[in-house]
């Protein structure tokens, strides 16, 4: 007997293709989703770090005799951080349309998009016709007083309390008495480790020349609120005297200015000062005998300090402006009180300088 086999209905011709073209299509949407969300993913990121750069770039723009954000400084500045950050159009491009706004006078907002003219250009996803993709980034930076601050010289301002001092005033940044002989800075060598000299000073040196790199450069390490200081004795002339000559040298405006000139650190500021001059000190009160509530204690450790020892307890940090150098090293030296940001970390802290933080 002969078997035929059974003739297909021509109704089911065809049919493959129909499945083909379906599974063709669910493929580039797989495709699409992988490829132009892998781009819409990374250009969020991008656009992120470009929102928080403008964000603490604005508010960073402090008035040094105000202590808020200078709004028309920090537009500007916010913007053009944020546009040193590229984000995908469809390569990446500069992030040029960042907004700022001030939410309030001690925070900087800013919002980046990709939409419109510059949404993100995509690849697979035209084949479906989804030619372009937004997306957009927020962030908001705000001013915070520190509870501990890194870069510290071994300069203190003694006597005062932080909501006393007047902007644009100069104080002695040197604490001599009861003896003249001995300038009695702060002993950071137990606090600030040591490292290479230049990046954040000590460099391993010890004594006056631990001073001088001091000076120079700033502790390294950050230096809480609270903390009792050895003082150090002796006068190092020489060395303080370098110190202080090399921060001069650093800067792009060497000048002194008058004694008189009140509120100089705007002109240093409009004559191209980069900053070398400004230095940043804790805010102490000083102890000659140690006492239950003057434990003379570091990292644990009774130190034995006795009537001849002076200590500094920390009660705030400031930053002042050096008009002028010292003479031969000699004199006491003065600093004009500004606002200043600084590097540092926690909030609710007592003083007069200030970091940056994102809120959001």
């Amino acid at each position: 007997m002969n078997l035929h086999p059974r003739k297909r209905n021509s109704n089911e011709r065809g049919s493959i293709l129909i499945w083909v073209a379906l599974f063709m299509i669910v493929m580039l949407a797989f495709v699409a989703l992988g490829v132009d969300g892998a781009k819409l993913m990374a250009t969020r990121t991008q656009l992120q770090n470009a929102a928080d750069a403008g964000a603490l770039a604005g508010a960073s723009a402090v008035n040094p005799t105000t202590g808020l954000i200078d709004q028309a400084e920090a537009t500007p500045l916010a913007q053009a951080t944020a546009a040193s950050n590229k984000a995908f159009i469809g390569e990446t491009s500069p992030v040029l349309n960042a907004v700022v706004t001030f939410p309030s006078p001690t925070q900087c907002k800013v919002d980046v998009t990709r939409s419109g003219s510059t949404a993100i250009v995509t690849h697979i996803a035209q084949v479906v016709g989804v030619n372009t993709l937004n997306s957009d980034a927020t962030a908001t930076a705000g001013l915070e007083r520190p509870d501990c601050v890194r870069g510290l010289r071994p300069l203190g301002v003694a006597g005062v309390n932080a909501d006393s001092l007047v902007i644009g005033n100069e104080y002695k940044l040197t604490y001599n008495n009861p003896n003249p002989a001995n300038y009695q800075h702060l002993d950071l060598s137990q606090i600030c480790p040591p490292l290479p000299a230049g990046e954040a000073a000590c460099g391993g040196s010890s004594g006056c020349n631990l001073l001088k790199d001091m000076i120079k450069f700033g502790c390294g390490s950050c230096i809480p609120m609270d903390r009792y200081i050895r003082v150090e004795p002796g006068v190092c002339q020489g060395p303080v005297d370098q110190g202080i000559t090399y921060l001069f040298g650093q800067d792009e405006v060497k000048e002194p200015y008058p004694a008189s000139q009140s509120n100089a650190y705007l002109q240093y500021h409009a004559d191209g000062g980069n900053d070398s001059r400004v230095v940043v000190v804790p805010i102490v009160d000083f102890y000659r005998d140690c006492s239950p509530n003057n434990p003379c204690v570091f990292d644990g450790k009774s130190t034995g300090c006795n009537g001849s020892n002076a200590w500094g307890k920390v009660k705030g940090f400031a930053a002042f402006f050096l008009k002028r150098p010292l003479v031969n090293g000699k004199d006491d030296f003065y600093g004009e009180f500004i606002d200043f940001v600084v590097p540092g970390e926690g909030s609710g802290g007592n003083g007069t300088v200030f970091t940056l933080k994102l809120i959001k």
